[in-house]
């Protein structure tokens, strides 16, 4: 807990809730074990009334489902290394589509920096190439808990 203390910069952070507020849908990705991550966030955002979907590529349908992001939507991909191929193309498209990029992942070589619009840094400990999901979930957890702050402010119900 500690180190996401320290490695998750507050400006990208508050950046990061900003775009997932204003997207008018979120796409979240995960895959393998970032998947439970991205359900979390999906689920989360779901349930505070947020247009959200989890990108799952079922029956081999990713790109299909990627294909679907429009200029004004948000991705929330989770990739650390070994990094998934499917989530840098799935960024990348992300990127040619318009959209804006909220990437989690584990430092400045991740490849999906390239793609990113705000990326957060976050790293679990690894343990005999088994990695905590503790840092990822926190991360998510306050993703979710700003989205629904700031998308109940006094400002936007005024507004």
């Amino acid at each position: 807990m500690q180190n996401l203390r320290e490695t998750v910069d507050a400006e990208a952070l508050e950046k990061a809730i900003s775009i997932l507020n204003s997207a008018l849908l979120v796409h979240v990705m995960g895959q393998r074990r970032s998947h439970p991550v991205a359900g979390y966030i999906a689920c989360g955002l779901t349930r505070s009334g947020k247009a959200a979907r989890l990108m799952v590529g079922a029956a081999g349908m990713l790109r299909d489902e990627a294909e679907t992001m429009r200029t004004g939507d948000a991705l929330g991909l989770i990739s650390l290394h070994p990094y998934s191929a499917d989530a840098v193309e799935t960024a990348a498209l992300a990127v040619a589509n318009g959209v804006t990029v909220v990437a989690l992942t584990d430092g400045p070589l991740s490849p999906l920096l390239a793609s990113a619009t705000v990326a957060l840094d976050v790293r679990d400990a690894d343990l005999f190439a088994f990695r905590s999901l503790v840092a990822q979930m926190c991360l998510a957890q306050v993703l979710v808990l700003g989205v629904l702050t700031v998308g109940k402010s006094p400002e936007r119900a005024a507004g």
